[in-house]
């Protein structure tokens, strides 16, 4: 397993390395004993396509670890998980559009920007329900540092108010 994570490309396709709208692999999880080991890595970009990519490029490192240890189990494991939400925003622009109008709506300017993480809100929005995500006030999110203040989550509130208005308003 060490073999395999060793050969993983740290200069591109790390969390680490990479920005933005970069693509990368992520070890999360390893554990094991002295019979058994497993890793748990997580696949990300925003290009679905290339998501297939990085699941050849897991399968080529454990081939040749395949031959060279002929005893050993090496198995892969691709479980879809989350996807980028622009494969099915545009299903319902209404969505986004409500989104950008509440927050104005609530004295507030949109800050339109990309998420690197999967969210909430992707997974609603692969099944047929659009969900923007929302601005909750967080920083540093899932870091030790996380943090926010009373008055950015009092203006998350005060978006989710304006857009029930708003959804209301069409019913």
């Amino acid at each position: 397993l060490c073999e395999l994570i060793a050969q993983l490309p740290t200069e591109t396709l790390s969390p680490e390395t990479t920005e933005g709208r970069e693509g990368f692999i992520h070890p999360y999880h390893i554990e094991g004993s002295v019979s058994e080991a497993s890793a748990r890595l997580i696949l990300r970009d925003f290009e679905t396509e290339k998501l297939a990519e990085y699941a050849s490029l897991l399968e080529s490192l454990a081939e040749p670890l395949r031959q060279k240890y002929p005893k050993s189990e090496i198995t892969i494991n691709i479980h879809k998980q989350y996807r980028n939400m622009r494969d099915g925003l545009p299903k319902e622009p209404r969505a986004l559009e409500k989104a950008i109008e509440a927050t104005r709506a609530a004295g507030l300017e949109p800050n339109l920007n990309v998420i690197r993480g999967g969210t909430d809100g992707s997974l609603l929005t692969e099944k047929g329900l659009p969900t923007p995500n929302l601005s909750s006030g967080q920083h540093n999110p899932h870091s030790p540092l996380e943090w926010t203040t009373v008055e950015e989550m009092q203006q998350a509130v005060d978006v989710l108010v304006q857009l029930a208005i708003l959804w209301g308003e069409e019913s």
